[in-house]
């Protein structure tokens, strides 16, 4: 544990070098960014036509997957060609949903680029709705017919991990019509992160001081950054007190909508028959529980240093 003390350290002590310096993110415009700063989203696509001509495309790629639908265990080029277009399918999707997002969150108001984004998630919710059969059908063949289709087909020990981690999750996988209703609750499932995403990056009223010296400080999440560590110390308090009083005034919203994200984590976790939301959300990536506790408990065990290194 003694690695994973100085890790964290190293971390706390990476985000106060950032939290401090006078060099912080401002809120600006985007036509105020030096173009060195910005993405370069035309590397993914040359324009918005370009991003929808590209999701149009694969939209019409996406009944493909089921002409497998029954026939994973038939045979190992089966499993193989089927792993492949699921592959092609998915990183395709990561790179224009990559494209959308970033454009979203370039502006936040720019209802335009969050309507590509959610244009995105349907068809990400239509696609896993026709592939659902996939995850069952794996999971009911065993350890033994899975090796031996991989010694048949070698390109399949790419998909190893994932077909591993599958068999893996079979006390969690669900019936192939009860995996279709559990995909297309996916499009509900971001409302909860986008709504705190729009309120809290496009819409709050932040509030805005003056400080000491006579600067007019704009305590957007931004601004907070930077203004939280001016030399001043009663500055720094107006500042704290300004920017999370503004918080307190929709607390009411953010608790409801914590609330939706919570029933949210609930409801996979049941549906899947998982013992809590925690060992949901850490069994996607095999990490016991143990292991997230005692990370926990280490660095609880040990804040005297942290705030040591503070007072430093």
């Amino acid at each position: 544990m003694n690695g994973v003390r100085g890790i964290i350290m190293t971390v706390f002590a990476i985000a106060l070098a950032f939290s401090y310096t006078e060099k912080s993110v401002r809120a600006r415009e985007r036509s105020q960014v030096a173009p060195e700063y910005k993405w370069r989203l035309q590397d993914l696509y040359p324009s918005d036509q370009a991003w929808s001509e590209a999701k149009q495309q694969l939209a019409g790629r996406l009944d493909e997957i089921t002409r497998y639908k029954g026939k994973l265990a038939s045979s190992a080029s089966t499993l193989l060609a089927c792993m492949k277009l699921d592959s092609e399918i998915s990183k395709e999707f990561g790179r224009l949903f990559s494209y959308a997002s970033m454009e979203s969150d370039e502006d936040t108001r720019n209802s335009k680029h969050l309507g590509m984004k959610q244009e995105l998630q349907q068809l990400g919710t239509n696609y896993t709705s026709k592939s659902a059969f996939i995850v069952p059908e794996i999971a009911e063949m065993d350890k033994a017919q899975i090796d031996a289709f991989i010694k048949q087909e070698p390109d399949l020990k790419i998909y190893k991990m994932a077909l591993d981690n599958i068999l893996r999750m079979k006390p969690h996988t669900l019936s192939d019509k009860e995996e279709k209703i559990v995909a297309v609750a996916g499009l509900m499932a971001p409302a909860p992160s986008s709504i705190y995403g729009v309120f809290s990056d496009a819409e709050m009223p932040y509030p805005e001081i003056k400080l000491s010296d006579g600067t007019m400080a704009k305590l957007t999440k931004a601004g907070y950054t930077r203004y939280r560590a001016v030399p001043n110390r009663e500055d720094r308090e107006a500042v704290f007190k300004a920017f999370w009083g503004a918080f307190d005034q929709f607390k009411a919203t953010f608790g409801t909508d914590l609330y939706a994200e919570v029933k949210k984590d609930m409801f996979y976790a049941r549906a899947r028959h998982y013992d809590s939301s925690l060992h949901s959300a850490l069994d996607k990536n095999n990490i016991p529980v143990e292991v997230y506790s005692a990370l926990i408990k280490n660095v609880n065990d040990k804040l005297d240093s942290f705030y040591r290194y503070l007072n430093l």
